[in-house]
């Protein structure tokens, strides 16, 4: 599976992505972060979700998963995380930024 994340927005309003491939990891690894992806459940949620609350310094989150056939794309942003998909968005967050 090929997970990407793209991070924008903020204070400095920088936009960050990150890009895992589970198939490059070790059976260990690759455990954790499809026990991340389950909890998740990405593909069963709506595709984007309204802002609770509004602000320039919000971020916005673009998270892609693709698994063979099957793809997702999820908007969202700051308030409108669902708790299930927070700790996927914080291992990906500890992930170094793919090279521009």
């Amino acid at each position: 599976m090929r997970i990407t994340l793209e991070q924008s927005g903020g204070f400095a309003g920088l936009t960050l992505r990150r890009t895992l491939d589970t198939t490059a990891l070790t059976p260990d690894e690759a455990a954790v972060v499809e026990a991340l992806l389950a909890q998740a459940d990405l593909f069963g949620l709506p595709e984007a979700a309204p802002a609770q609350r509004r602000g320039f310094d919000m971020q916005r989150y673009r998270l892609t998963a693709e698994d063979g056939e099957r793809s997702r794309t999820l908007h969202l942003h700051d308030g409108s995380v669902p708790d299930a998909v927070r700790p996927l968005l914080a291992f990906l967050g500890r992930l170094r930024p793919d090279a521009r």
